[in-house]
């Protein structure tokens, strides 16, 4: 069917996955754009798109996902003020400090990082803002640095007033703030991304790996390490940091920034399964506790199976977070095992659980713990996600597509709550 041939070639190009997209998103655009070209017969517009690039540049407007707003997720922009004065600063005495926003969509996004920087008292000439999107009507808009009140979200607007001159409904981002981004339009799938320009420092690549293809998601992350330098800093969206974690990011403990440091090459791996000991074992071992004898239930409140030095119920999933977030996956694990004897039914226990499990490799008991998170707490979006992951990397693409759709129903009701 053209317009399956048309998904795969949307996927070649630009990595999106049709089934992340939603059901039948592909199809809809290309029948808008059939109707747009007065072309009524499927297999003469697939020949037409196949020698246009122009229109496959109008196609991917229509299937690309632009939502955005100033100081997304408020959080990563605390921790990045703190980064750059606490860490950055600090080590350069001189030079600037580079950052990329990729995709930056219509431009709230690096906007809003220059301002964090601005707020922060650091000088003009010492930070340099690149931003890019594969969308030409996006970077056209960011370029204007005008917008609407859709575009100021949550409880920021006040902070941001100074920095717009409101005229009628249209709110005009102040010149100095406007002059200190970049726009160029690039695609991440472009093997020769931003080739001939320096290594940057920070990398915002927020929300944009949930939508691509296992493949897709594997050159993205190729380009970005290419893209960051060693020891820099990478932030991305709140379900797309296990991916880097697993290749030997180094997750950042402040709540919620959704922050990652790229090792440096002499930086050994966080964790390692001990010779001899498959990842999978530890994980079994450690989720399939065995009570002791005289304490046959795991829900009885008596000392914890080989580990009398746990913390109290209360701190022991925060002290396997931290285990966790440290690279200490086993001890981690011992942690969640402890948290679970008292607590059976626990989602959250169960989801670091399965988070720890995939970080070692077991995706079989990652399902395992991730499917009992979601049969505990069915509005957990990042269980969904998660295991939506799974099932893309065993090629069960119905699955994963209905998973996806399931999170982002969630997504949809708590924006709406």
């Amino acid at each position: 069917m053209p317009h399956v041939t048309i998904e795969r070639l949307l996927e070649q190009k630009t990595g999106l996955s049709a089934e992340t997209l939603g059901r039948g998103a592909v199809e809809k655009a290309m029948h808008r754009r059939m109707a747009a070209c007065g072309i009524r017969d499927a297999v003469r517009y697939l020949t037409h798109i196949r020698h246009a690039p122009p229109e496959w540049e109008a196609l991917t407007e229509l299937v690309v996902v632009p939502e955005t707003w100033f100081f997304r997720n408020r959080a990563s922009f605390v921790f990045l003020k703190s980064y750059v004065m606490n860490d950055w600063l600090p080590a350069h005495d001189s030079g600037r400090l580079r950052i990329l926003s990729l995709p930056c969509s219509t431009g709230e996004e690096p906007y809003s990082v220059a301002m964090t920087l601005l707020e922060a008292g650091l000088p003009r000439t010492r930070f340099h803002i690149d931003a890019a999107d594969i969308s030409g009507r996006a970077l056209e808009r960011a370029g204007r640095g005008e917008y609407t009140r859709g575009a100021f979200r949550g409880n920021g607007y006040p902070f941001l007033k100074p920095y717009f001159q409101k005229t009628g409904g249209i709110y005009r981002l102040r010149q100095d703030v406007r002059t200190a981004v970049r726009f160029s339009k690039s695609n991440l799938m472009a093997p020769d991304l931003l080739a001939r320009e320096p290594v940057y420092d920070i990398l915002f690549c927020r929300n944009l790996m949930i939508y691509l293809s296992p493949s897709a998601l594997r050159r993205a992350m190729r380009t970005i390490e290419r893209l960051l330098i060693p020891d820099g800093m990478l932030f991305v969206g709140h379900a797309e940091h296990e991916p880097f974690r697993a290749a030997g990011y180094i997750w950042s403990p402040h709540p919620g920034a959704f922050a990652l440091r790229r090792p440096a090459p002499s930086r050994p791996r966080p964790y390692t399964a001990p010779a001899g000991k498959r990842a999978g074992q530890i994980c079994e071992s450690a989720y399939r506790f065995t009570p002791r004898p005289g304490n046959p239930h795991p829900a009885n409140r008596g000392s914890i199976p080989d580990r009398p030095d746990l913390p109290a119920d209360g701190d022991m999933l925060e002290t396997a977070r931290r285990l966790a977030d440290q690279g200490m996956l086993e001890e981690a694990m011992r942690c969640c095992q402890a948290c679970l004897c008292l607590r059976p039914s626990h989602a959250g226990a169960h989801f670091l659980a399965g988070m720890i499990c995939r970080a070692l490799g077991d995706e079989v008991q990652a399902e395992t713990c991730l499917d009992r998170t979601v049969y505990l707490d069915p509005n957990h979006h990042e269980a969904l996600i998660q295991l939506a992951l799974i099932a893309e990397h065993r090629g069960n693409r119905v699955r994963a597509a209905q998973l996806r759709s399931r999170a982002e129903r969630v997504r949809r009701r708590e924006k709406r709550t």
